[in-house]
């Protein structure tokens, strides 16, 4: 579980910085160019190794998984 959570951080860090690419103490609109930039490419290589992290997680150990998150699912 402490994985999942490590990751789930990672994807989370990795999404602030699609809107922050240069700098955090930088505003969104001055970074604009390359937060386009950053985000194409955070969609097209970075979020299918998560998912597919995830994904591989939940057919391995649906058990698990399930029971950690409650009846939610």
């Amino acid at each position: 579980m402490h994985q999942l959570q490590l990751t789930i951080a990672d994807l989370v860090t990795q999404i602030h910085d699609t809107h922050h690419p240069i700098s955090g103490w930088l505003y969104f609109e001055q970074q604009r160019p390359a937060a386009k930039l950053r985000t194409k490419d955070f969609w097209r290589y970075r979020v299918p190794k998560f998912l597919g992290y995830f994904e591989r997680v939940i057919v391995k150990s649906a058990g698990p998984i399930c029971s950690a998150a409650g009846s939610a699912m």
